[in-house]
């Protein structure tokens, strides 16, 4: 299992572009820490086909909440995944800081 170890590359994106984030897999990956912490979209266990057809069908149907989560993504993007936020980060590793 690499959870923890490598980041899906349509995170950033999804939170860049205002998509709220419906991630299927295990608890405490990345994905699912983003989302518990910015509410930037919904975190559902592999095999919960039902959850998931659930919440695709409440954002077609709840406009409102659809909005309220790509608001949240963009936050979410703004405020720890975008150069500004983490490029410093990266010459931290790099100067051994």
């Amino acid at each position: 299992m690499l959870a923890g170890v490598i980041s899906p590359s349509k995170l950033d994106v999804n939170l860049a572009t205002s998509l709220p984030v419906i991630y299927v897999g295990p608890r405490r990956s990345n994905v699912d820490e983003a989302i518990e912490r910015f509410g930037c979209g919904v975190s559902l266990r592999p095999g919960d086909s039902e959850g998931l057809v659930f919440i695709v069908r409440e954002l077609m149907k709840n406009r409102e909440k659809h909005g309220e989560l790509r608001q949240l993504a963009r936050k979410a993007f703004e405020e720890a995944y975008c150069d500004f936020r983490t490029l410093p980060q990266f010459d931290g590793v790099i100067e051994g800081g």
